[in-house]
């Protein structure tokens, strides 16, 4: 496997990425209600799977005022010659398929029993930009993107090269869908998340 393939996902024991996330939560008859908070992910360790493939644990907290915080989560991810598949909350997807390249579509569920779901690279090898850096090298997966007049189900993530995982944004939202507001994109539950990388090292 080339080194440009694997750079998108390098995994290596001290490693650390911070992002900002915000949350947005929709209910009937209530305002948006909004909170954002930091969020870190470090690589704290690695064993010998059944399969003699290396799994890297990355511990992921909430970071709080001070600059510590507390592991809520540990995920498990492990990456061949053919894929990378991160083991969060029980479950484990294809995150990425090697070799990377635009229009590449994959089964993110193939090692769950969720039902096929299509991943897709739609941009390669362009810069992306946040508030506080642009890469000079990423590349975007849709993991899902599904819309009807009544409802949103989008999932997209973006990779930078050398780096990793730089910005990740879920929405699932219900629309208003009586007759006078049906179509108009009002809506009424649901919520988005989005995570933006603002710092990292080792």
């Amino acid at each position: 496997m080339a080194e440009k393939e694997i750079d998108y996902f390098p995994l290596e024991i001290g490693r650390y990425r911070i992002y900002e996330v915000t949350e947005t939560q929709y209910a009937v008859g209530a305002d948006p209600q909004v909170l954002t908070y930091t969020q870190k992910e470090l690589i704290t360790g690695k064993y010998t799977n059944a399969k003699e493939q290396d799994v890297y644990q990355i511990e992921r907290s909430v970071v709080n005022e001070t600059g510590t915080g507390v592991v809520n989560q540990v995920l498990n991810v492990w990456k061949s010659e053919q894929r990378v598949v991160v083991h969060e909350e029980g479950i484990s997807r294809v995150v990425l398929e090697f070799p990377v390249k635009k229009d590449l579509i994959w089964d993110g569920n193939r090692y769950n029993l969720l039902g096929e779901q299509a991943f897709e690279i739609t941009v390669m090898e362009t810069p992306f930009s946040t508030t506080k850096e642009t890469f000079p090298l990423s590349l975007t997966v849709i993991q899902q993107n599904d819309s009807t007049l009544v409802s949103l189900q989008k999932s997209k993530e973006v990779y930078a090269a050398s780096l990793g995982l730089v910005q990740k944004e879920q929405k699932n939202l219900r629309y208003c869908s009586t007759p006078d507001c049906v179509g108009k994109g009002i809506i009424e539950s649901g919520f988005t998340k989005i995570s933006t990388l603002i710092s990292y090292g080792k």
